[in-house]
């Protein structure tokens, strides 16, 4: 969800006065009537607000309510958010370099350094060597506000049923599962079985945008549905069945399977042992 600065401040004043006309607005913002509609359409867009008996006032969605909290409850935080702010937020839940963020939201490295150095200043992220992640210990609200953003821009695509789970979405990739059929590219555990790995899953597991999916991209999907020791374990089977495909790459989750394959334990993962047993059963070297 990308909003300027400007709709964000339009959106604090209609949330401020309750219900709000646009000639009221234009008179605030010291703006044409015109201006003021154009700004207005993306948040009708997302749902944010709707307009009753000639004036504006905020939507009753979870996301709507959640985002005025944190605006009110952090000011200036439209400055973080405004443009791509949000979505480099969601997308730091986990680390990457500007390159890797710049990549995958398909924007330029010089935006997401300037956005990225703003947020280390205000504390948003810690920096390892060259990673950034987001620093849920001090603004564990934001992760709220990004996952829930996620979510309600899901709500809004129309090509996900409603009843879905979202394991993962980004600009450029929607994981979730769901058990109807529908018109996606099957991945992770629901292609399993056609890899080497064959076990039997209650739901499909999908990924838009509709693309040719590689080894690669389908293990890479699947660590982001791996909520559970048995789905870390599959995992751990799919990485060592291709291993000379999958071993150069660079991930953080990945780096944790590999600390357990040389045999140190970590809480939530399986054991060296377990995966050496299933290991076995699927004919594979460990």
């Amino acid at each position: 969800m990308k909003l300027s600065k400007k709709q964000y401040l339009i959106f604090k004043k209609i949330i401020e006065a309750q219900r709000i006309s646009n000639q009221e607005l234009a008179a605030h913002f010291k703006s044409s009537s015109t201006t003021i509609s154009k700004n207005l359409l993306p948040l009708k867009e997302f749902d944010l607000i709707k307009k009753e008996a000639k004036k504006f006032c905020l939507t009753t969605n979870k996301f709507a309510l959640i985002l005025a909290q944190f605006l009110f409850e952090n000011p200036g935080s439209e400055d973080l958010l405004y443009g791509e702010g949000l979505e480099i937020i969601s997308e730091l839940k986990n680390p990457k370099t500007i390159v890797e963020l710049a990549k995958d939201l398909e924007i330029s490295k010089i935006s997401a350094y300037r956005h990225t150095n703003t947020f280390l200043k205000r504390g948003l992220l810690s920096k390892e060597k060259t990673k950034y992640e987001l620093n849920e210990k001090v603004w564990p609200d934001l992760k709220v506000l990004s996952e829930e953003a996620e979510f309600h821009q899901v709500k809004l695509n129309k090509n996900i049923p409603g009843n879905s789970k979202i394991y993962y979405y980004s600009k450029n990739r929607i994981i979730f599962s769901t058990s109807r059929l529908v018109e996606a590219c099957l991945t992770s555990f629901s292609k399993y079985s056609s890899l080497g790995i064959s076990i039997f899953e209650q739901e499909n597991f999908y990924r838009l945008p509709i693309a040719k999916l590689g080894i690669t991209d389908i293990f890479l999907d699947s660590l982001e549905c791996a909520k559970s020791i048995r789905r870390i374990l599959l995992c751990t089977l799919f990485f060592l069945k291709h291993k000379s495909e999958l071993n150069k790459i660079d991930h953080s989750f990945l780096e944790k399977i590999k600390k357990v394959l040389s045999g140190e334990k970590i809480e939530g993962f399986p054991s060296f042992e377990e995966i050496k047993e299933k290991a076995e059963m699927y004919d594979i070297k460990i």
